[in-house]
């Protein structure tokens, strides 16, 4: 009986001993800072761009889809961060912001000749970036903000020539979101208890007063984005239920329906 028990346990130690040794993931691989930021996909699905800090500054490099290994900078900015690198929809071109004093500019990179240029290179005037259509592969939309104003007006700018032209002036609203042809469809307004109102646009030229959610439901339920002729709204609301549920409304009706919900997951408004 002694026998048969010893021989039980060396068997045991032996298999053991020939299983993988587990590892601890190092803690590096779960707390270090990314190595690569903002990584972005052209348009014509053919080439990832993404930054690179370093000591030296915020680095753009590129690589190729179809050749992993083909890393190359693009150019270098040593004067400070720059953020929301973006793709132009033409894929010949990226735009981000960058501060410049107390304000925010807008700069585009031109893939072709490698230049830099500013594109609102107004004293004491700050942009940001408000939409990119692929109806409009050179133009993107914009909002400008002077240091004493409280609102961003609307601008469609030209990424080849730099000319803009005024779409909204903006003494109301927060934010927008526009159609494919850069027409503002619904706008967004912030609460004093720190929630927010929808607003449509109407045939007549007035906004009217979509929905309204408070400080709590405010932390789930956002807008999304507009189909492409801007006539229906996607939005997640979590206003009668525990989970954001994603929903679409007809902006000319009213009409809401409910596109997707999850049983154990919120769905959020980043979508594409």
């Amino acid at each position: 009986f002694s026998a048969l028990v010893v021989l039980s346990l060396s068997s045991g130690v032996a298999a053991q001993s020939r299983l993988p040794v587990d590892k601890l993931i190092p803690r590096s691989t779960l707390f270090a800072d990314e190595d690569k930021l903002n990584l972005r996909l052209s348009p014509n699905g053919e080439t990832i761009v993404y930054i690179v800090p370093n000591d030296k500054g915020d680095e753009v490099f590129a690589t190729s889809v179809a050749d992993p290994d083909s890393s190359r900078l693009l150019f270098r900015q040593n004067d400070g961060p720059l953020r929301n690198l973006q793709w132009a929809n033409s894929s010949r071109q990226l735009i981000f912001l960058k501060a410049v004093g107390q304000d925010t500019h807008l700069l585009v990179f031109n893939l072709g000749d490698g230049q830099i240029r500013d594109l609102t290179p107004q004293t004491g005037v700050s942009a940001r970036i408000e939409k990119l259509s692929p109806e409009h592969p050179d133009e993107v939309l914009i909002g400008l903000k002077k240091s004493e104003a409280r609102r961003f007006d609307l601008y469609r700018l030209n990424l080849q020539t730099g000319d803009s032209q005024l779409l909204q002036k903006n003494d109301s609203y927060d934010s927008f979101l526009c159609d494919d042809e850069f027409r503002p469809r619904v706008a967004i307004r912030r609460t004093d208890d720190q929630g927010y109102e929808l607003f449509s646009l109407q045939t007549s030229g007035r906004w009217e007063l979509l929905d309204r959610f408070n400080y709590e439901e405010a932390r789930i339920s956002q807008p999304s984005a507009l189909d492409k002729e801007g006539t229906t709204l996607y939005f997640v609301d979590n206003r009668k239920t525990d989970k954001g549920i994603l929903k679409s409304i007809d902006l000319k009706t009213g009409k809401t329906r409910d596109l997707a919900t999850d049983p154990v997951a919120d769905f959020r408004s980043s979508l594409l």
